[in-house]
This record gives C-alpha cells, sequence and structure tokens, in this order.
C-alpha cells in the first residue's frame, strides 16, 4: 500500500512533468504584424505536437494555405504591399481543421523615391570622400 505522502509525490511530479500539456491554448503572439520590408516572422503558441495550419484569407471567403506542421513560427518573405488576414488552426487527428486565431498583416514597403534620393546622397558622400583623400594626399 501507498502511503499518502508517496501519493502527493507522484501527482505533483505528474503536473510537474507534464502541466504544459494541459489546456494550452493556439493562438499567435500578436494580433497584428507590420512590415516595411516584405517579409516577417509569425509565431504561434501551441501545445506540444499539436499539429497547425496557417492559411491567407483571399476574396470570397477563400483561403490560402501556407503552412501546415508541427514548427511554432514561420517565416514569410516576397509580399507585396496589401493588408490581409492570416487565419491559424487546429488539425485534428481525424483530419478536421478548428479554427484557432486570426492576426491581421500590414505590408508597406519603403518610397522608391525616398529611396532614390538615399541612393544619390551616399553617393555623393562616397565622391566627396574619394576627393578629400586624393586632394590631402597631394599636399
Amino acid at each position: 500500500m501507498i502511503s499518502l505522502a508517496k501519493k502527493i509525490a507522484l501527482i505533483s511530479i505528474f503536473f510537474l512533468s507534464f502541466g504544459d500539456l494541459s489546456f494550452a491554448e493556439i493562438s499567435f503572439t500578436q494580433n497584428e504584424y507590420f512590415s516595411d520590408t516584405g517579409f516577417l516572422t509569425l509565431s504561434w503558441e501551441k501545445r506540444p505536437g499539436t499539429l497547425v495550419r496557417v492559411s491567407k484569407k483571399l476574396k470570397e471567403d477563400k483561403v490560402e494555405t501556407l503552412y501546415e506542421g508541427r514548427n511554432q513560427s514561420l517565416f514569410l518573405s516576397g509580399m507585396e504591399d496589401q493588408k490581409f488576414s492570416l487565419l491559424l488552426y487546429e488539425v485534428l487527428p481525424s483530419g478536421v481543421t478548428e479554427k484557432k486565431d486570426e492576426a491581421i498583416v500590414e505590408v508597406i514597403h519603403h518610397s522608391f523615391n525616398l529611396s532614390v534620393v538615399l541612393f544619390v546622397l551616399g553617393l555623393f558622400v562616397v565622391f566627396a570622400t574619394v576627393a578629400a583623400v586624393l586632394f590631402g594626399s597631394r599636399k
């Protein structure tokens, strides 16, 4: 017969070992993401071993699957200027998906005119530095 102290110890060890598996909700770590570069890293919280699907909501209530797997993050790149929704689903063992969370992503790239102005400014600094070195070495 197991004593009360041993029972309490066994129950404590069980909950300490497997406590993180209990009732952990699947959700994005942020509800809104912003990118001015065209790439970003999405992350979400989930129970270990849970299969998730990340989908992009398209027009007319259609979705495009971007990722399905057991990882907790996803790197997206090459995105155009737009604002769209990402949906996070749990994929159950039966293959049925259950929507868990939604996040808004907004992508706004830097202006092309600003890029040209900064490029020309950089050229000016380089040429000024080269000219200063050349004229300074002659004297």
